[in-house]
C-alpha cells in the first residue's frame, strides 16, 4: 500500500506553493508530490497542503472504507483526492446530506464548527465560508459532524449549508473493480456523487488508485 505523509502547510502564492511541494524521494522517480488545489478534503487535508506519496503499479492498491485515496481523475486527466466509503456492490446515497450505506443512514455525531481564518492559502485562495459571512471578517464558522462509517472509521465533514444541489442523490451501486470516492467537504467537492458525463469523477476504478493517506492524520480515527 502506498503511503502518504503530511509534509507542510505553505502560506505563499500559488506559483511558490507549486514549486516547493515536493520531497527528495520525488526527484529518483520512487515518490510523487501532492497538493489539493481544492478545499474538497478540508478539514482532513487542507488545500495547498503538501502531500507525498510512494509511486506503485496500477491495480495494485486495496483500500478499505475510511482511506483517503489519491487518484487519477479519468473527467480532467488529472491527479484528485478524496476519502473512500464504499466498496465494489455497495449501495450508496445521499438522503438530505447523510450518507446511507446498503439502505442505513451512516452513524453521526456533532463536533463543534470549524473556525477558519480567512488569510490567503497556499494555493493564494481564501476558504469558502457560509454566505451570510460579513465579506470583512477575519474568521467564519462552518457545521462539522463526525462520521462513523460501519467498519468503525470515524472522521469530520463540513456541512457549508443544507439543502445543496449534491446533498440528495439516487441510490448508487458501486460496479467490480471501483470505489466511491466522497470529499469531507460536502458541499464543495465533486466526488463520486457526480457521473463522469456530468464532469465528475462517477466511480473511482482501482486501477486509479495511486497512494492512500497514512494513519494517523487529522480527523481521523480508526477502531483498535
Amino acid at each position: 500500500m502506498i503511503r502518504l505523509l503530511l509534509l507542510f502547510a505553505l502560506t505563499a502564492t500559488p506559483a511558490f506553493a507549486q514549486d516547493f511541494c515536493f520531497c527528495l524521494r520525488c526527484t529518483i522517480g520512487t515518490h510523487r508530490s501532492f497538493a489539493p488545489q481544492t478545499e474538497a478534503m478540508t478539514p482532513t487535508v487542507p488545500r495547498g497542503l503538501c502531500t507525498v506519496s510512494e509511486r506503485l503499479f496500477p491495480g495494485t492498491a486495496s483500500p478499505v472504507p475510511g482511506d483517503v485515496v489519491l487518484y487519477m481523475n479519468q473527467t480532467r486527466g488529472d491527479v484528485d483526492m478524496g476519502r473512500v466509503v464504499a466498496l465494489a456492490g455497495a449501495r450508496v446515497q445521499m438522503i438530505g446530506g447523510q450518507l446511507h450505506l446498503d439502505g442505513e443512514a451512516v452513524a453521526t455525531a456533532p463536533l463543534p464548527p470549524l473556525t477558519l481564518q480567512r488569510r490567503t492559502d497556499a494555493t493564494g485562495a481564501r476558504p469558502t465560508c457560509p454566505a451570510d459571512t460579513p465579506v470583512d471578517a477575519a474568521s467564519c464558522t462552518i457545521a462539522q459532524i463526525r462520521e462513523t462509517l460501519p467498519n468503525g472509521t470515524s472522521y469530520a465533514v463540513l456541512d457549508l449549508a443544507e439543502g445543496t444541489d449534491l446533498d440528495d442523490t439516487a441510490p448508487l451501486i458501486v460496479p467490480p473493480d471501483h470505489v466511491f470516492i466522497l470529499g469531507d467537504h460536502r458541499d464543495l467537492a465533486r466526488d463520486s456523487r457526480v457521473d463522469q458525463t456530468a464532469g465528475g469523477p462517477g466511480f473511482v476504478a482501482l486501477g486509479n488508485i495511486l497512494g492512500v493517506l497514512e494513519s494517523p492524520a487529522p480527523y481521523l480515527e480508526r477502531p483498535e
